[in-house]
């Protein structure tokens, strides 16, 4: 018999070549693995950039909010102070109006 052929030294490098098919594929695996944790750090550093954006972008939004309030009541304000204005005015010329009739009447009832 031939040593070649003895079962035991078959099985042993049937053995030995799983063995290195399985490190060959443990290594693929651990190399997969470190690609895959650098992909999820990645990840995490993006999403705190974009929370840190959506941070800055809300408070930009908070402040153009508050502006717009501060407008709109400035600006309702300045409505309402033109519309007393404007009731001043029509009543000083109703006023005005009323004085130069009642001192053209009295002018004229002296003739």
């Amino acid at each position: 018999m031939l040593v070649d052929q003895d079962p035991l030294i078959l099985e042993r490098d049937r053995l030995l070549s799983e063995r290195d098919s399985m490190s060959v594929e443990r290594d693929n695996m651990e190399s997969d693995k470190w690609d895959i944790m650098k992909q999820l750090r990645e990840v995490e550093d993006r999403c705190e950039s974009l929370q840190q954006e959506v941070k800055f972008r809300d408070s930009a939004i908070k402040s153009l909010q508050d502006e717009h309030e501060r407008f709109s009541q400035e600006c309702l304000c300045n409505s309402q102070s033109l519309d007393l204005d404007s009731l001043r005015s029509r009543t000083m010329s109703r006023s005005s109006s009323l004085r130069s009739k009642s001192s053209m009447g009295s002018k004229g009832s002296g003739l």
